[in-house]
């Protein structure tokens, strides 16, 4: 991953990451935008020592479900209207030209690893070219030229795509949803799942013009219990998700409790079972970098619904009373935990996922304030450095 992941080739092929012109190394990068800690709102969000929190985008909607970033960083995408049109029910964010874009989907957008292409949820999946994006459209139909749709993906899916020109692959399974702290949030969602569903590989031809889906494959064949809340590296080779055993046996404190298993995935139309690679404690869907940092490690970013102050003290009663997210990263390699963001009571730091080179996240205020902001870590690349 160090020499051959995705960060590596994209590095390989110039492509050129937002906010780093001028910059030596990717810390160096997004200087301009404002440190989160110089903002009102933002005081003691850094949680790790030298980290840097940047306030990417302030939004005056409310998003929906998750968020995405383009492997360059540029484009920010989620459900949710940043106009009164009922047609576009999401918003693609253009951090260069500080445009948004309204767009005529639902929810779950997702950028492919090699910057080339993006899906996003509607009436059915559509998969577009990112050139769609780089043309400066006013406003997305998804059925421009360089579109496509597809019955074959379902909702909740990850994308990856294989190393050395092979497929572009999406994952989707069954899942366990929340609001994303639109209503107070005290714990993690339980993991009462059955997944019966999951994978569809895309043509990678580099002379088409758009990605031809190809038939399911499915992937749960020879996996003992009940698995979901499925992600996929970006390689397409590893699919952490959340195992539940015997869950209509278990208390809702237990179904909280599992860890999260990742597999390994054989890049065959007609796959064998994957295997079991490892487990790393994660309550609810991570995201996994495009590769690693220059050393070896792997890290993958998680949430948690815990906060700072201690249940049993006072100071806890306010997150009791609005509840609060904070974003952890986890080195598989090492299985080390490290908490990076400090919210306060009412702030929800949710939807992390990495670009090539680092880290972006989201932390979504209390319904009660107005705005959510898109925010910037280079938390993992100090723990990888």
């Amino acid at each position: 991953m160090k020499t051959a992941g995705w960060g590596a080739v994209n590095q390989e092929n110039h492509i050129l990451m937002f906010g780093c012109n001028g910059a030596t190394s990717p810390r160096d990068c997004l200087a301009s935008f404002p440190r989160a800690s110089t903002t009102s709102f933002g005081v003691g969000w850094e949680s790790l020592p030298g980290e840097h929190l940047r306030i990417l985008k302030e939004t005056g909607y409310t998003s929906s479900y998750w968020t995405r970033s383009s492997a360059d960083g540029r484009f920010v995408a989620h459900g949710g209207a940043s106009n009164n049109s009922s047609k576009f029910g999401a918003t693609i964010l253009d951090l260069q030209t500080d445009k948004a874009i309204p767009t005529n989907a639902y929810y779950d957008p997702g950028f492919f690893p090699d910057n080339s292409a993006f899906i996003f949820q509607g009436a059915g999946a559509f998969t577009c070219n990112q050139s769609v994006l780089t043309a400066g459209p006013t406003q997305l139909n998804l059925d421009e030229p360089g579109c496509s749709s597809t019955s074959e993906i379902g909702l909740y899916q990850h994308v990856g795509a294989a190393l050395g020109g092979g497929d572009y692959w999406v994952v989707d399974s069954e899942f366990v949803s929340d609001d994303g702290g639109m209503s107070l949030t005290i714990g993690d969602s339980r993991a009462l799942l059955r997944l019966r569903r999951a994978g569809a590989a895309h043509d990678h031809g580099a002379h088409r013009q758009r990605l031809h889906p190809r038939p399911e494959v499915l992937v749960h064949r020879g996996l003992r219990g009940r698995h979901g809340d499925l992600a996929l590296v970006a390689p397409a080779g590893l699919a952490p998700g959340r195992p539940e055993r015997q869950a209509a046996r278990l208390r809702p404190a237990q179904a909280r409790r599992h860890a999260r298993r990742v597999r390994r995935l054989h890049h065959h139309h007609r796959p064998r079972s994957p295997a079991t690679a490892c487990r790393a404690p994660s309550p609810t869907s991570p995201t996994t970098s495009a590769s690693s940092s220059p050393t070896t490690t792997s890290p993958t970013l998680t949430r948690s619904s815990s906060a700072s102050p201690a249940r049993t003290i006072p100071a806890f009663q306010p997150y009791r009373e609005k509840g609060a997210s904070n974003l952890y990263l986890v080195d598989l390699t090492t299985g080390v935990r490290t908490r990076i963001t400090g919210m306060k009571a009412g702030q929800y730091a949710l939807y992390p996922h990495f670009r090539s080179d680092g880290l972006d996240l989201l932390p979504r205020p209390h319904p009660g304030e107005q705005g959510e902001r898109i925010v910037a870590s280079d938390a993992a690349l100090i723990l990888a450095p």
